[in-house]
């Protein structure tokens, strides 16, 4: 678990005063996850987690979805909620069927 200072209430739920720990395992996807109500914010592959944080520490909406053609994470910044997308890494049409929590 790497705890960090980005407060809950800045990204998501304003009534929260917890802060956002990144919990996972080394080359697995790791959640976003606030420390005080256990809301899950986001997820991101490990290798993406550095700009999600960056994304969360200047307070701009992120949406983040693994694309189910390649296993790429896409992080698209200035969007809240997906509805479809292309992906960045295998340029295929994906549609967002159970949307997440976005950062």
């Amino acid at each position: 678990m790497i705890e960090t200072t980005i407060p809950h209430s800045e990204v998501d739920d304003p009534d929260c005063w917890g802060c956002l720990n990144i919990v996972g395992r080394p080359g697995f996807i790791v959640e976003f996850v606030c420390n005080e109500c256990a809301a899950v914010i986001a997820c991101a592959r490990e290798e993406h987690m550095e700009a999600a944080i960056h994304a969360l520490e200047i307070n701009c909406p992120v949406a983040t979805s693994i694309c189910p053609h390649c296993d790429f994470t896409n992080v698209i910044v200035g969007v809240s909620t997906l509805l479809a997308y292309v992906c960045e890494n295998c340029g295929e049409s994906v549609t967002v069927e159970n949307q997440g929590r976005s950062l």
